[in-house]
């Protein structure tokens, strides 16, 4: 299911605010027979906010389905209706974006163990230790005084919030290397 792994990926980047599924329809319109125009709806995937507050459209799309005529036909349309009328971004991912590894796998770690933590003294602890210096995952088990599973859960907590980062492009493990996140 492409859709599902798009939202894990929005899910687990903390510079999206939110998000929703199929929030609206869009009004666009279409070149028709004698110079006419039909009048088309398209409902996206997904409807974004950033945390910086912009706000982007998105559509998962298999490539093949992306690649043939009628849809390569009617992208344009629905990107510029979405820019010239309502100033927002209209963004495509294929396959080949969403579920590139190890970044999807890393994401949906990030979301499935970041519920699972809840030591506050233990976050404040990993936070501040991060703030001083980025941190090795295997240095934070060596040092924390708690139960591996209780400090990867809390530093996932800590991704998946926005407080820390680590190299998404590299598979998760005790070499990762742990920084305060950049404000975004």
């Amino acid at each position: 299911m492409l859709e599902r792994d798009l939202h894990t990926l929005l899910e687990a980047d903390p510079s999206f605010e939110s998000f929703v599924l199929e929030a609206h329809s869009l009004i666009y319109f279409a070149p028709a027979e004698h110079g006419h125009f039909q009048r088309r709806t398209y409902t996206p995937d997904i409807v974004a906010r950033t945390t910086s507050g912009e706000i982007v459209v998105i559509e998962g799309k298999a490539a093949a389905l992306r690649a043939k005529a009628n849809w390569a036909e009617k992208e344009h349309l629905i990107r510029d209706a979405y820019w010239y009328d309502h100033g927002v971004r209209f963004c495509v991912l294929t396959e080949f974006e969403i579920r590139k590894e190890p970044r999807l796998s890393n994401c949906k770690i990030i979301v499935s163990r970041a519920r699972g933590a809840d030591d506050p003294d233990l976050a404040l602890r990993l936070g501040d230790a991060i703030r001083l210096r980025p941190h090795t995952l295997g240095e934070f088990y060596r040092v924390m005084p708690a139960p591996k599973a209780s400090v990867f859960a809390t530093i996932m907590a800590l991704v998946y919030r926005g407080k820390a980062q680590f190299d998404l492009a590299q598979q998760l493990g005790e070499v990762s290397l742990f920084s305060e996140a950049l404000v975004r």
